[in-house]
């Protein structure tokens, strides 16, 4: 997997993001040459942006860890099918012996 997908830089990214913001909206309003009033406007159309990075992130992280799951899913039905069909082979190759394949 890439770097993207562990934990350590999901969680920079949101770290970074969220004690950022406010530095940009004071570096942003060092710029403005309207009235600070106007600011609002520029940071109520940011706000909902960054929203939606936090979801374009946290919608990253949830398909990983579903693709993960589904692939511990199919690991342990696998698992499960093969030791049941170890448990028949085994029997059957003991079937005269009944303590043996109890041993077994």
């Amino acid at each position: 997997e890439t770097y993207w997908s562990k934990g350590i830089f999901r969680a920079s990214v949101v770290v970074a993001g969220y004690l950022t913001f406010p530095l940009w909206c004071k570096i942003f309003i060092n710029f403005q040459t309207g009235d600070p009033e106007d600011f609002s406007v520029v940071v109520g159309q940011i706000a909902p942006n960054i929203g939606v990075l936090y979801a374009t992130l946290l919608s990253l992280t949830l398909s990983v860890l579903y693709q993960r799951f589904t692939r511990i899913q199919e690991n342990v039905s696998t698992e499960a099918m093969l030791l049941s069909q170890i448990t028949r082979n085994l029997l059957s190759l003991f079937a005269d012996e009944p303590e043996w394949a109890q041993e077994s």
